[in-house]
């Protein structure tokens, strides 16, 4: 699901896209306490649910290239994340979680340890993109980031932005 919105969300806004520079800045969030490079103009959208009696607030950091590079951060509020104590449960659970949207198929999937954190990362394969993504479980919230390129493949755009992603400390 996430991919149709993205695909139909990008080829909404080609114009706006192409008049961005890809010249990028850094994001800092105080909400999610990160930082993060990604090109200017970022839109942020804000949700939350209620499940199982419990607030989950989710907000999301979306930001695009004029050579149609999508970057995305989106973390969410996570309460049964100390479950997930161990690199083997927190892959068999994101693991079932990831569902290539497009008729892509799910690649390089591998466990990560990131900042101390545990999590995956995968790539999503279609005949029009690759979509790279890292999930990161960090205390009490969960972090989705992606990378994709419309007519290009983004690994190396990819690469550096994951490289460049960095917790902010409570």
């Amino acid at each position: 699901m996430r991919i149709t919105f993205l695909l139909i969300l990008t080829y909404l806004i080609t114009t706006a896209a192409y008049s961005q520079s890809h010249n990028l800045e850094t994001l800092t969030s105080d909400k999610c306490n990160f930082s993060a490079n990604m090109p200017k103009n970022v839109s942020l959208a804000t949700d939350s649910v209620y499940t199982q009696g419990q607030k989950v607030r989710t907000i999301t950091y979306t930001s695009w290239t004029k050579e149609q590079v999508t970057y995305s951060i989106t973390c969410s509020d996570f309460p049964p994340a100390h479950l997930f104590d161990t690199p083997k449960k927190t892959f068999t659970m994101l693991r079932s979680a990831a569902v290539p949207a497009v008729n892509g198929k799910l690649e390089d999937m591998q466990s990560i340890t990131a900042f101390g954190h545990n999590g995956i990362s995968y790539t999503e394969k279609s005949d029009l993109f690759s979509v790279y993504n890292w999930v990161l479980i960090v205390d009490k919230k969960i972090f989705q980031m992606y990378v994709s390129g419309l007519n290009h493949d983004a690994h190396e755009e990819a690469k550096q932005f994951f490289e460049d992603f960095k917790l902010i400390s409570q």
